[in-house]
């Protein structure tokens, strides 16, 4: 926990000092070339702002820019992403993770579709109601695309307000959230013109000038106005929890192979990897096929455990032996809607392809 600093009760006012200062560095510093960015003078595009925001959540910018320029290659349009099969989709969505965001890409194109206008929402409440869009991703979309005077609260900017003001509430928590909306609510521009430069302004802030580890308080625009700058107190906020150890699950793959191909089963009803192709999931190594060669076992992380990873082959010489599985080839393996822990595990080292 941070150090006891005795503070004042906070009175929400509008902080344009802070709200000008941003501008003026998002103006020269700020990243204005990102794909989904508008030619100079022109309107940003719904479209690759909303794939672009879907994707940019739980995916670091980097990994999210070449994602994004190669699934508008192949889905430039609204009506090209809704008249894609979902496979499709999720297979050029393999590697990013989290597959859910690709499906409600995939569900709400259709819907957008559907109707005669093809219209996009006018505000960020329209947008929310939208499929895997939430409150900050919303205000974001809508703050670049409709000029809504309406706060993005994703965890750059979370982080920036809660040094700002030193606000005690634990980093994620709903309570910091509530006390922070107010403030960033007051921090908008006046002139709903500047809310694209505003939101591009303050997410770059966090990401560049105000980070997690080793903040740069030395080129921060605005760092006149932040508390625990002023008070030597940067490191400890925002405030985090400790974090407690993940649990541990533990799964059997099994892979009949012939000299070229793998076989792989689509997952359904399941929370991780629904909808995708991967090895045949055995619980219990009683199950197994006597025939059954143990090939390795190696850990990774999924969102708040650890997934223990048991790899068995089996040799096949009658592929219909196995009715429910699909027989992937390496091109097919690479390129189809399989997760990409998967094509790690039976492409590296020449293991079977």
């Amino acid at each position: 926990m941070p150090k006891k600093i005795e503070k004042k009760p906070l009175k929400i006012t509008k902080n344009l000092g802070f709200t000008q200062d941003l501008l003026n560095w998002g103006k020269l510093n700020g990243r204005k070339s990102l794909p989904w960015s508008p030619v100079s003078g022109k309107k940003y595009d719904p479209y690759k702002v909303w794939v672009s925001e879907i994707m940019l959540q739980q995916t670091q910018l980097k990994t999210g820019i070449k994602f994004f320029k190669k699934f508008i290659k192949i889905f430039p349009t609204v009506e090209n992403l809704a008249k894609s099969k979902l496979e499709n989709v999720l297979s050029v969505w393999s590697g990013l993770g989290y597959y859910s965001r690709a499906k409600n890409l995939h569900y709400t194109a259709l819907l957008i579709c559907s109707s005669s206008n093809k219209k996009f929402p006018k505000n960020a409440k329209e947008w929310e109601k939208l499929p895997g869009v939430g409150f900050s991703t919303a205000a974001s979309i809508s703050s670049f695309v409709n000029n809504e005077r309406v706060p993005v609260m994703d965890a750059n900017v979370l982080r920036v307000f809660a040094r700002q003001l030193m606000f005690d509430e634990f980093i994620g928590s709903t309570a910091l959230k509530r006390k922070i909306l107010p403030v960033a609510n007051k921090s908008l521009p006046l002139d709903s013109k500047e809310m694209p430069i505003y939101t591009q302004s303050i997410m770059d802030l966090g990401s560049i000038i105000c980070r997690p580890k080793n903040p740069k308080c030395e080129l921060c625009p605005v760092s006149n106005y932040c508390s625990a700058f002023k008070t030597s107190n940067i490191a400890n906020y925002p405030v985090r929890k400790t974090k407690l150890e993940k649990e541990k699950k533990s799964v059997n793959w099994l892979v009949p192979y012939t000299s070229d191909s793998v076989a792989l089963v689509l997952l359904k009803n399941t929370r991780l990897w629904n909808g995708l192709w991967t090895p045949m999931q055995i619980l219990s190594h009683s199950q197994l096929p006597e025939s059954a060669s143990f090939v390795k076992k190696f850990k990774i992380p999924i969102s708040n455990f650890i997934l223990e990873i048991s790899i068995w082959s089996v040799s096949c010489t009658n592929k219909s032996s196995y009715k429910s599985a699909k027989w992937f080839n390496k091109k097919d393996l690479l390129n189809g809607a399989v997760p990409s822990t998967v094509k790690q595990a039976l492409c590296s080292d020449k293991f079977f392809l």
